[in-house]
């Protein structure tokens, strides 16, 4: 534990064999608990069996997290595993999403992208920073965002920045239990994945 950050394995069979080719990092906040994370790792693992899956969980108060320490962190993560930058995938979760986002964006962790399920929506603009990376967006439609307006318009102001964005809206209470959310998210992790292999390490 490292200034309210915890990294830890989330792969379903202990640490992968061999040095894997890929690095996704799940951020979320304690208070989520890591079993979403984990479910995650456990049905996409098959899919992508040269990627490793980690968690970062982070404190509660997530306006007080160390952004020195995030990118510490997720740089020795990579460089133990002799992968560089373009190999590292964040999965963002709920309120570490937005943060995982945010990190990306700006330009803040520079790796290849991520996908982010359910974020908070920002009440103004992200900061503009040109970034290359991909941002995957899944999102349930709730009654804080009638029609999605906050939501469509996140997505094109990342657009209007140059950004490589992509977003899929889920109807409004999709069940977890019924895998919904989850197999939206496939395509893009597939996608990713197959790009971040194309690249060579550091």
């Amino acid at each position: 534990m490292t200034s309210g950050l915890n990294l830890r394995s989330l792969q379903p069979e202990g640490e992968a064999k061999g040095a894997p080719e890929t690095l996704i990092i799940a951020v979320y906040a304690a208070a989520d608990g890591p079993e979403r994370a984990e479910r995650f790792a456990r049905q996409w693992q098959p899919m992508v069996p040269g990627v490793q899956f980690l968690g970062l969980e982070l404190a509660d108060m997530l306006w007080r997290v160390d952004v020195s320490s995030v990118q510490r962190i997720v740089a020795e993560a990579a460089a133990l595993r002799g992968l560089g930058p373009a190999q590292i995938l964040l999965l963002g979760l709920g309120e570490g999403g937005r943060l995982a986002v945010e990190l990306v964006v700006t330009g803040v962790l520079p790796v290849l992208g991520v996908i982010a399920y359910d974020i908070p929506l920002p009440n103004a603009d992200l900061p503009r920073h040109r970034s290359a990376a991909a941002v995957r967006l899944i999102q349930q439609n709730t009654p804080d965002d009638p029609g999605n307006t906050r939501f469509r318009a996140l997505t094109r102001d990342l657009q209007r920045q140059g950004m490589d964005v992509r977003a899929i809206l889920l109807p409004e209470g999709s069940l977890w239990s019924h895998d919904m959310p989850m197999r939206a998210g496939t395509a893009f992790l597939l996608e990713l994945v197959a790009r971040a292999s194309l690249i060579p390490p550091r």
